[in-house]
């Protein structure tokens, strides 16, 4: 007589918790002139850095000024960087692979969606290789800006854990010379 022994796995979904924005230091920069926003920025999330698939889907990135959208702020790939052209509509590339679409790019809101080529990797490359350039000719001293990433659970009971989507934002301080 024998027994075979069968293993049993179980997976429980926990609590979905918020994504965070980090490293996203305040800069810099000339009016009229083009900078890099957030050369360190990092964009962490606890589920999708544990999924086995390391897909950051429908993961979302929206940049804007903080007291409401301002047109005298653009948003671009770097010249020469890893990101594809962001045009409002299209798609957008990561070194040569389509990543996402580009939701919005006007009026000075910036949104972008992750495509399933998304890595945890490339969600960070893309956020590191955001161009901005306020092209104001009396734009203030200052400008902060708002980047929020909403993590893209779809539903209560979604891939990343109960209580779906979450989001997660940070602040930036643009001064103006």
């Amino acid at each position: 007589y024998s027994e075979d022994v069968v293993k049993v796995s179980t997976y429980m979904l926990g609590q979905n918790t918020k994504p965070s924005i980090n490293d996203v230091d305040d800069i810099t920069i000339t009016e009229r002139q083009p900078a890099q926003l957030a050369p360190n920025g990092v964009i962490n999330d606890k589920q999708l850095e544990q999924e086995s698939s390391t897909k950051w889907y429908d993961v979302t990135l929206t940049i804007s000024r903080k007291d409401g959208a301002s047109a005298d702020d653009t948003f671009h790939a770097l010249a020469g960087g890893k990101v594809g052209s962001l045009t409002g509509g299209n798609s957008f590339t990561y070194e040569g692979v389509v990543v996402g679409k580009v939701i919005t790019n006007s009026g000075g809101t910036l949104s972008i969606i992750f495509n399933d080529n998304a890595t945890h990797d490339i969600v960070n490359g893309v956020l590191q290789n955001i161009g901005y350039t306020n092209v104001s000719h009396h734009p203030g001293d200052s400008v902060t800006l708002v980047y929020t990433v909403n993590d893209g659970n779809a539903d209560t009971n979604g891939r990343q854990g109960l209580g779906g989507a979450m989001e997660g934002s940070t602040e930036q301080v643009i001064s103006i010379i």
